[in-house]
């Protein structure tokens, strides 16, 4: 939730999220994993840094270890289940690090089960939810899946996780939709999206 927010901030702002990070004293823990995640995992640096923050953070370690096994065949099932015994444990990494899995892996009911077990707890995983049925709009044509995608969208936008890719995608969706009259998006809503999509006419 964190990264999520902050990265919205670096791009309404035009900032970049290195310089939020420097904000962190040197040793907390979310600094340390910040820089972690964008080593490489062959870097002795990597190793010695992992190391580092097992002291702290073992679980969440745990989860980066099993993670990092994924892209190895003869592994990657144990590191699957590593990374859900360490979800049922409370690691917010193996959560994350699964979503991306399942995504990219084309695993589409484990990839839904997972958001929707997480969804309150975080809420920018709405977005994910609301592509999810936008995508099964593509196949079914059931106008009732978009109303659900901007369900799901606008509950990201209330907790102030709605980016500018899906300001735009509401955008789009009120334009596509509401010339056929099937959607309706007033003039004050409309010029607030555009703010947060970095619209200007």
């Amino acid at each position: 939730n964190m990264l999520c927010m902050y990265a919205n901030y670096c791009n309404i702002t035009g900032s970049n999220l290195d310089k939020v990070v420097e904000l962190f004293e040197d040793g907390h823990p979310f600094k340390k994993f910040t820089y972690l995640l964008k080593s490489s995992a062959n870097d002795d640096e990597f190793m010695d840094s992992l190391e580092s923050l097992e002291k702290e953070e073992p679980l969440e370690v745990k989860a980066i270890k099993a993670a990092c096994d994924l892209s190895i065949e003869e592994k990657s099932a144990t590191a699957l289940n590593a990374l859900r015994k360490a979800e049922n444990e409370g690691s917010e990494l193996a959560v994350l690090f699964q979503i991306v899995y399942y995504e990219e892996e084309n695993m589409k009911a484990d990839y839904e089960q997972c958001l929707i077990r997480h969804m309150e707890e975080y809420p920018f995983l709405n977005l994910k939810i609301g592509d999810l049925y936008a995508e099964r709009h593509m196949e079914s044509k059931d106008f009732s899946d978009i109303q659900k995608a901007i369900e799901y969208y606008y509950k990201a936008d209330t907790y102030a996780m709605l980016t500018s890719k899906y300001a735009h995608k509401l955008i789009n969706m009120y334009k596509k939709y509401g010339e056929d009259g099937l959607l309706n998006c007033d003039h004050q809503e409309m010029e607030r999206l555009k703010k947060i999509a970095n619209i200007n006419d």
